[in-house]
């Protein structure tokens, strides 16, 4: 197991587990974390390790968008659409959280441990049920799948084959009564037909960060749905460090007046990043607004991104989002 790997691992019981998982039918007895604990409302990106170059660019890109927003990535650190959204939401300066099917020393699958200790280096976790010695088999995987849906407010599948266990996490994020988004597919591709099931079934569709802010509505934008998570605090006692203030605010985005908040944002963004409390003074607009025009003004090359999350004016100064690094 890599040095990395080695420090602090937290053990989480009962009232110190993140809220959002109190709704599982069959909670697990007990969670062990490595690294730190992100605030922030939680949304999963899934989908297929037989993926293609669209998919893990398309999970890459939504990944990075919602991270710049404040939104934590959740997966499965899984060859394919997995690794595509943690390093999506690692190359926005954001947070993401790994949970792995067997146990806290065994990254699954082994070529992604590099990706695992850059995800405990950049204020991301690695989550288990197990600390240790537990092997990996099929039954896990399923195990863990229910553990990313419950963690998460929204559940975001990119590509999916007919039977996949990614379908299994929307099928678990849909008993809990949470949103389930699918990325439409080519009908005659393998991995398009699960999402294309899920469409018909009812999944929202998602073709952006918008659709996937829509989908979680006013829910993202309330203090308490991250800010003093017990799970934040518990990890922050361990390791003597003062507990975590008010989480990165994240907001449905708007449809009225999208054109006029776009050019009112616009006009006052400069050359200096600033907060979105600061960017939300400056255009007299309230946070949602702001955060939809941001999202628009992103898109369109107006605004960049920096970690913060902050904006200004211009282009982002990095390479355009594309899927990068693990597979």
């Amino acid at each position: 197991m890599p040095e990395a790997f080695a420090p602090l691992t937290l053990a989480l019981r009962g009232a110190q587990w993140p809220e959002a998982l109190g709704a599982l039918a069959d909670p697990p007895a007990e969670l062990y974390v490595r690294g730190a604990w992100p605030s922030g409302p939680c949304v999963a990106i899934v989908g297929a390790r037989a993926s293609t170059e669209y998919g893990r660019t398309f999970a890459h890109r939504l990944a990075a968008d919602l991270a710049g927003l404040g939104v934590v990535i959740v997966s499965g650190l899984a060859r394919g659409i997995d690794a595509a959204a943690h390093l999506g939401a690692l190359d926005a300066g954001g947070a993401t959280i790994a949970v792995l099917p067997g146990s806290l020393d065994r990254i699954t699958p082994p070529s992604h441990a590099e990706l695992a200790q850059r995800i405990v280096g950049s204020s991301g976790a690695l989550v288990a049920e197990w600390e240790r010695d537990v092997h990996v088999t099929r039954g896990l995987f399923l195990e863990r799948n229910r553990l990313i849906a419950g963690l998460s407010l929204a559940t975001v599948v990119v590509e999916a084959a007919h039977r996949s266990g990614a379908l299994a996490t929307a099928a678990i994020a849909r008993k809990l009564g949470r949103p389930v988004l699918a990325v439409p597919g080519d009908i005659d591709r393998p991995s398009s037909r699960g999402c294309n099931a899920l469409l018909r079934a009812g999944a929202l569709w998602c073709e952006g960060a918008r659709d996937v802010l829509d989908a979680l509505g006013p829910v993202a934008l309330a203090p308490h749905a991250a800010a003093r998570n017990p799970a934040n605090d518990a990890i922050a006692a361990a390791a003597g460090e003062p507990r975590a203030g008010e989480a990165p605010r994240v907001c449905a985005a708007a449809k009225e007046s999208m054109a006029s908040d776009a050019a009112r944002v616009a006009a006052i963004l400069d050359a200096e990043p600033r907060e979105l409390g600061a960017v939300s003074r400056r255009a007299g607009l309230t946070p949602e607004r702001v955060l939809a025009a941001l999202l628009e003004l992103q898109w369109s090359g107006v605004a960049a991104t920096h970690p913060g999350p902050r904006w200004s004016a211009g282009r982002d100064d990095g390479a355009p989002h594309g899927a990068r690094g693990a597979r």
